[in-house]
This record gives C-alpha cells, sequence and structure tokens, in this order.
C-alpha cells in the first residue's frame, strides 16, 4: 500500500494539469455537441447527461469494406481515448528510472511495487472518466437539460449512425458506460506491460494502431470496439454485449497484470538502456 500512495501523490502532482486540459477537452466536445443540436433545432433541455457522454466516446458505427461508403475515422473518439492512454503513459518509465528503482531496491519485492503502479494506472483512468461524467453533468444542468443516462433518440441521428444497425429505443447507456472504463483500463495496463519490452513511445504506438484496427473492423475481440458506444449492444443492434465486453477487458488486464509482473519480476533493473 506504501507504494500505491507513494504513486498516487507524485502520480497526480505530475498530471494534474493534464487533468485540466481533459476538463478543457471535454467542454469543447459538449459546445461542439450543442452547436450541432442548435444547427438541427433539437431542443438543449433535451440534451441528457447521456447525450454528452455519448458524444465523446461514440466511435463509429460498424464499417463495411465493401458496402460503398468510405471509411471515416471518429476523430472525437480517437483523440479522446488516446489523451487518457497518453495521460498514463509517462509517469510509471519515469517513476522507475529515478525514485522507483530505489524504491524496489530498498522494498525488495518488486512485485507489489508492479501492482502499485496498475492499480495506479487504473485509478488515473478512472479519474479521466470522472472529469467526463462532471463535464457532462455541468454541460446539461447549464442548458436545462436531463440528469439521466438515457441518451436521446435523436442523438443516433446527430452522430450520423446507421439507422438499419441501430437497436430499439431507450438508448440506456449506463453499463455500456461501466464497459467503456473497464476496456479503457485494461487497454492502458496492456500499454503498460508493452512499455516494459519497447519503452512508452512504441507502447502507445500500439494502442494507436489498435484502436485504428478497431474502428476499421468490428470484432470484440479488438478492444477498441468495447470503447465505442455506437458498437455496444445498448446502441447497435448485434452490438458488442456487456457480458462480453466486461469479459475481454478483464481478460486483457488480468493477463496484463500477470505477465508484466513475471516480466519485471526477472528483468535487470540495473540497466536502464532496457527501458529506453
Amino acid at each position: 500500500m506504501r507504494y500505491f500512495f507513494v504513486d498516487l501523490i507524485e502520480g497526480f502532482r505530475s498530471l494534474w494539469r493534464w487533468y485540466i486540459g481533459a476538463v478543457a477537452l471535454f467542454a469543447a466536445v459538449s459546445a461542439s455537441l450543442v452547436l450541432q443540436a442548435l444547427a438541427l433545432d433539437m431542443p438543449l433541455t433535451s440534451l441528457s447527461v447521456g447525450d454528452f457522454l455519448l458524444y465523446y466516446f461514440a466511435g463509429a458505427s460498424q464499417f463495411f469494406a465493401f458496402g460503398g461508403d468510405p471509411f471515416r475515422l471518429p476523430v472525437v473518439w480517437s483523440f479522446v481515448c488516446l489523451f487518457a492512454l497518453y495521460l498514463v503513459l509517462w509517469y510509471p518509465y519515469r517513476d522507475f528510472l529515478g525514485f522507483g528503482r530505489v524504491a524496489v531496491v530498498a522494498g525488495g519485492s518488486r512485485w507489489r511495487w508492479w501492482f502499485a503502479k496498475c492499480a495506479w494506472v487504473i485509478v488515473a483512468i478512472a479519474a479521466f472518466c470522472l472529469c467526463a461524467f462532471i463535464v457532462a453533468i455541468l454541460s446539461s444542468l447549464l442548458f436545462g437539460g436531463r440528469f439521466s443516462l438515457t441518451a436521446s433518440e435523436e442523438m443516433p441521428f446527430l452522430l450520423g449512425l446507421r439507422e438499419s444497425q441501430l437497436a430499439e429505443p431507450p438508448y440506456l447507456i449506463s453499463s455500456s458506460i461501466a464497459v467503456l472504463f473497464a476496456s479503457l483500463a485494461a487497454l492502458a495496463l496492456f500499454q503498460l506491460l508493452l512499455s516494459l519490452v519497447t519503452g512508452p513511445a512504441i507502447s502507445f504506438a500500439c494502442s494507436i494502431s489498435i484502436l485504428f484496427l478497431s474502428a476499421f473492423y468490428f470484432d470484440p475481440l479488438l478492444i477498441g470496439n468495447s470503447m465505442m458506444l455506437a458498437r455496444s449492444g445498448c446502441l447497435m443492434e448485434g452490438g458488442v454485449s456487456v457480458f462480453a465486453g466486461m469479459c475481454i477487458a478483464a481478460s486483457l488486464a488480468g493477463v496484463s497484470i500477470v505477465m508484466g509482473g513475471l516480466l519485471f519480476s526477472r528483468m535487470d533493473i540495473t540497466d536502464k538502456e532496457r527501458f529506453k
């Protein structure tokens, strides 16, 4: 626990500006939603908390390579997810090259240090998602919207989702939000594992590749699909179910934690070049 509390203090001390940036990012995306709603004559009082969260993390509907429509990368979703993944990218690496290495030697337990870093990544991702919730709540209240996690029936059309793929309303996204958080945290843990082997820069490039492949190809095993609310079972007919999304996220997180711990416990921590 001592490692974890040190990480909480030192990690958030170095990242508080990033969380301010996250709030500003979600505020800007909220403003974009409001402008689109006004352009479509959609009453702002109908915008719920769920509508704003859906707009942040919608992604795109399933892409068909031979369907005639060109592939469009979901820019807002990509930027939001990559912001979260980059936020947790560098602190574990920098801590290990600094005080963390001394702590590992003094404490005598590599597993405790590794578990503390994994717990910190999960908490940091949870704080990022909390920023999204807070901005969504404030945005909805500002325009007299509904304090609800049920998205408006107009939102899928505002997002340009295919009507033929939509599930039947109401669009209650609360369970899909939980899958989104679990999947984002699992991908961040996988990124942490890769950083032990390849270094932070290449591990982040791998995260970018996973998100791009997920946007291009619909398969629940590509975890980026579980991070798109537009491809969840609550919005898309035949979309990623809550059970499947949670199982995939839990499996990836568990494998990343165990494999990372085994790798770190056998790694030569005196060789700095291994981590560059």
